[in-house]
């Protein structure tokens, strides 16, 4: 599944202006491959149209929501999915992205449709269903809103993640916890969903647990019993100062909170201009992610301001922590070699 190219509406006769003002159309191609009873393998090629031009994860939830019922309407058995989204390179959905504008275009100019904003194109896509196998679903600006909410209400207990570009695989092992992996792996082990313990620990290395739901006062109280259950010892306090391993560098950063599994840091970034060695700086926007506890490298004294915006630790310091990233990172490297 990925976004293609929004189709942009043009009249079959648009006046010189028209060019500046056109319509585009948010187009979403999927491929659901699957194996019927006999375990053949097939395909079921779907689109969504939206009204909705953002391309951000309230549009990707709003689009998943719809589609899972009619996967089972076509495989009532189905018990997992397994989500490929974009990547570079051509795939499936370029394809259906590309035959669905070409085929819109075509009947705009032999005149048997008239598209001009999604409404329209959904409309004429309803109709070619009938002589096509692509399956059509329109997504509303409305069930955007109304899903956007949805997740509004839920983010306050959710943790992000972090260095999620990198990230190739990722799976969901109940009791509040995803799997990720900066590598997929489709070998038998890593395959099968791990619905239980033993199953997590057959999968292949590489793979890192973390905890998605925080344990404070803006989760819900369930949430709250079952993390506070599991472990209470928290070793950091809020404004402590720590170094962490973020995207595969050492960071500094001041905690914000800790639930006993991960730790929840404002980090800065590295500083600009003459003088950068050892030297940070608060980013224009405010990067807050969760860690895991074996992220956490050392506690570090608070570090010196050397202008407005510029703050430094001490050489001894800097090479204390990359010390210590270097021990985590062969400490890594090992186990994902055993």
């Amino acid at each position: 599944m990925d976004f293609a190219e929004n189709y942009t509406c043009v009249p079959l006769e648009e006046v010189q202006s028209g060019y500046w003002n056109q319509e585009g159309v948010p187009l979403h191609p999927m491929v659901m491959y699957y194996r019927d009873e006999n375990q053949t393998l097939k395909h079921h090629s779907f689109v969504a149209v939206s009204d909705d031009k953002n391309h951000n994860a309230t549009t990707i939830f709003s689009i998943v929501k719809d589609l899972v019922p009619r996967l089972v309407k076509i495989v009532p058995s189905l018990k997992r999915v397994h989500y490929w989204t974009e990547g570079h390179g051509k795939g499936p959905c370029d394809g259906i992205g590309g035959t669905v504008k070409r085929l819109a275009d075509e009947a705009v100019k032999r005149e048997a449709a008239v598209i001009q904003d999604a409404n329209d194109f959904y409309a004429w896509a309803s109709q070619e269903r009938e002589a096509s196998d692509i399956e059509y679903v329109f997504v509303s600006k409305d069930d955007c809103a109304a899903n956007a909410q949805e997740i509004t209400k839920r983010w306050p207990s959710v943790k992000a993640i972090a260095g999620t570009l990198k990230l190739h695989a990722v799976v969901g092992v109940g009791d509040q916890k995803l799997l990720i992996r900066h590598l997929s792996c489709y070998c038998d082990k890593c395959s099968m969903h791990p619905e239980a313990d033993h199953q997590v620990l057959n999968m292949c290395d590489g793979w890192v647990t973390h905890n998605v739901i925080r344990c404070d006062s803006h989760a819900d109280p369930i949430t709250n019993v079952l993390l506070s259950a599991k472990g209470t010892t928290r070793l950091y306090s809020p404004d402590d100062w720590v170094a962490a391993v973020y995207d595969d560098n050492w960071f500094i950063g001041q905690v914000i909170e800790d639930d006993a599994e991960d730790v929840h840091i404002n980090f800065m970034t590295a500083g600009s201009g003459k003088v950068k060695q050892n030297t940070f700086k608060w980013p224009l926007i405010k990067d807050e992610i969760w860690v895991p506890y074996e992220q956490v490298l050392c506690r570090i004294d608070a570090p010196m301001p050397l202008s407005k915006r510029l703050f430094g630790i001490t050489n001894e310091q800097a090479a204390s922590i990359t010390e210590k990233h270097l021990l985590f990172n062969n400490t890594r490297q090992r186990s994902m070699e055993i």
